[in-house]
């Protein structure tokens, strides 16, 4: 019996095979999905995460995609989200890698599992102007757009704001391709510390 499958398969075996053992298990954290946790909860998941990385109890991968929706859900919270250990560190590089190829980490409530799957707000395309994402959109509930909200050498730079409790913060900048070369605008952009998309046609 497989255990991972649901609903579990059965391992047919020939007759005259022999086998050392009945089951195979395949060992899966089963944490269930942060975003439904209460705040004390949540946080105490997020340390359970951290200790079961540092002792080595659980498959790596598991904990890194566990803690990337513990620590969305901390932020989206305005709960404090501090830097422990590697796992921060690998959680950052997987995160980076993942945004840049249009993926993310969510939790499938059917199965009970973490997985990846195509982001739709992360690879959304903008035919006419580049991206530069300054935070995550997770942290906010709406959003606000201000066109030429400054300028740069004569230039109008757009604002996208995201709107959590009443309070607006610039989420991410947008450069209309017919003022801004690619090259020009990824350079404002680093200067800002952001995460740059050039226009995709």
């Amino acid at each position: 019996m497989i255990s991972k499958f649901n609903p579990p398969k059965k391992i047919i075996k020939p007759n005259g095979v022999y086998s050392w053992i009945d089951n195979v298990i395949f060992k899966s954290l089963d944490i269930g999905d942060p975003s439904e946790f209460k705040d004390e909860d949540l946080v105490r998941g997020h340390e359970l995460i951290h200790g079961l990385w540092n002792r080595l109890e659980a498959p790596s991968d598991e904990c890194i995609k566990y803690h990337i929706l513990f620590k969305i859900e901390l932020l989206k919270r305005e709960l404090n989200h501090d830097v422990i250990d590697s796992l921060d560190k690998r959680t950052e590089e997987i995160e980076e890698s993942l945004n840049k190829e249009g993926y993310k980490i969510v939790f499938d409530r059917e199965y009970g599992l973490t997985k990846v799957e195509k982001s739709n707000q992360i690879s959304k395309p903008y035919p006419s102007e580049h991206a530069c994402r300054l935070q995550s959109p997770d942290k906010f509930d709406s959003f606000a757009r201000k066109n030429c909200a400054v300028r740069n050498n004569g230039r109008c730079i757009d604002f996208i704001y995201g709107i959590k409790n009443g309070k607006s913060q610039v989420q991410s900048m947008r450069y209309k391709k017919s003022i801004w070369e690619a090259n020009s605008a990824r350079s404002h952009c680093s200067s800002h510390g952001g995460s740059f998309e050039s226009a995709t046609t």
